[in-house]
């Protein structure tokens, strides 16, 4: 598990004390970031072009949908014992195997020239190797970089997924359109769409098995030392019975699980409207280039200030107003107004997993940092499949708004939870020396809120 540190670069930042950041950890963190984002394009890769499919294979738009589904389906079985292994034995060798589920379900779904359902095996090979990179992005950052910078290596990380989603949305339409379907040229250029895929997916592999390490040969802080903790079946059950837990997993099911359900539905959500599937994935891609762009900046301005709970409220509460606009604008049939908002929402959203992520951490420290992750994605996963096929039924052959009223109330719903009932105290940064500036903020309001109290009890007595 442990690094021979004579593989690293001694090129250090200035060390606090025994601690020290390695500049290797930016090649760390790439390899990661490829090997993440070669998962999400093959989880979203036939979503934007659904329609097209169906008409190559004679199967059913959601026959389509299902090797979008079995993804996220294989996360429930598969995302505890990835942060079983992660937290207990090995990081880099956890991730190693999820690599080589990822290769091989690359070249298995070759055999969809062979027979459509035959897709289905790699599909589930692949979806056993995913979970391990969704769950990793906040204990990489924990081993690797200093308290200041874990929060926006944590954005990056997480960024991965969104990014891979997003070239899954591009590619698949410059392969596969309308125009070859027509000329009955549609399985060859199914085959060529993955045969490219795999390629791509061969190159990940190779770099990320000979990058990757568990960890530097000497810590970056305090927290990032091994540490003693519970039995893992202990800790799953301190984790749901932990109050500051509670509501960040609400939120974060919500989350999560809205965006992946949209992800799924986005060529069924602007169908009614007359939109073609590459306007779909059009749309789908502006979404997540601005979230991703508004991630970086936002990730590193809450590393700086720790105002994690403000910044999570204020974004929940404009990504529901901005996503409920967005699925009112599809019936304008204006594409560019339709990508302005889509713009707007994704600016909002997107940076709520690295934030809902790291704040579990500090939160619940010394609970294990993919323990976290894990749990939070599997609520996000598991409430994506059943948000995918209840948003799908409430599309209708002229309208998708009903499908929004649910997912805008939802995150509603979700930002009420964390205003009432969650306090932020960051237990990691506080045993580092940071300051918690919003826990500050709250403990002076209520000394306030007390002393008022007071003086009005004065003067009533008076």
């Amino acid at each position: 598990m442990g690094s021979d540190p004579e593989k690293y670069q001694r090129q250090e930042d200035e060390p606090v004390g025994e601690y020290k950041e390695y500049r290797y950890r930016y090649a760390v963190l790439a390899v990661y970031t490829l090997a993440t984002m070669s998962g999400a394009i093959l989880w979203i890769v036939l979503s934007p072009i659904s329609e097209q499919v169906s008409k190559i294979y004679g199967v059913s738009g959601a026959v389509v949908d299902t090797n979008t589904l079995l993804f996220m389906l294989m996360y429930l079985p598969t995302g505890f014992i990835s942060n079983y292994i992660m937290d207990r034995y090995s990081l880099a060798w956890a991730l190693r195997f999820a690599m080589l589920c990822l290769l091989v379900c690359s070249w298995l779904h070759l055999l969809i020239d062979a027979n459509f359902y035959l897709l289905f095996v790699g599909t589930v090979i692949g979806g056993m190797g995913n979970p391990f990179f969704l769950n990793a992005p906040a204990k990489i950052a924990a081993l690797w970089f200093k308290p200041d910078a874990r929060a926006l290596a944590t954005t990056i990380g997480s960024m991965a997924n969104p990014l891979g989603t997003l070239i899954g949305l591009v590619l698949p339409n410059l392969f596969v359109n309308k125009h070859v379907v027509n000329k009955g040229h549609g399985k060859s250029a199914m085959v060529d769409l993955i045969l490219l895929q795999a390629i791509l997916t061969t190159v990940i592999a190779v770099l990320f098995f000979l990058v990757f390490r568990e960890r530097p040969p000497t810590p970056p802080s305090l927290t990032s030392v091994e540490h003693t903790q519970e039995p893992f079946f202990a800790s799953c059950k301190s984790l749901l019975r932990n109050r500051k837990f509670q509501p960040l997993l609400f939120c974060s099911t919500i989350i999560i699980g809205v965006a992946n359900a949209t992800s799924t539905l986005i060529d069924q959500l602007v169908h009614p409207y007359g939109y073609s599937s590459a306007d779909s994935g059009l749309i789908g891609v502006i979404l997540l280039l601005a979230g991703m762009i508004s991630s970086i900046f936002i990730g590193a301005y809450v590393s700086k200030s720790r105002r994690f709970k403000r910044t999570i409220v204020i974004l929940l509460w404009c990504s529901s107003i901005l996503g409920l606009s967005l699925y009112g604008a599809f019936a304008t049939k204006s594409l560019a107004f339709v990508l302005i908002l889509a713009a707007l929402t994704g600016l909002c959203i997107l940076p709520l997993y690295p934030l809902l992520f790291e704040l579990a951490c500090e939160s619940t420290y010394p609970i294990g940092e993919a323990l976290n992750v894990g749990m939070l994605m599997f609520g996000g996963q598991a409430f994506g499949i059943i948000l995918t096929y209840i948003g799908g039924s409430l599309i209708g052959s002229h309208s998708s708004l009903g499908a929004g009223f649910l997912f805008s109330g939802l995150q509603v719903a979700a930002v009420l939870v964390i205003m009432m009932t969650f306090k932020q105290k960051l237990v990691r940064s506080e045993m580092e020396g940071f300051v918690d500036m919003d826990a500050e903020e709250q403990d002076s309001g209520e000394k306030i809120g007390e002393g008022s109290r007071g003086v009005r009890s004065i003067n009533d007595e008076e």
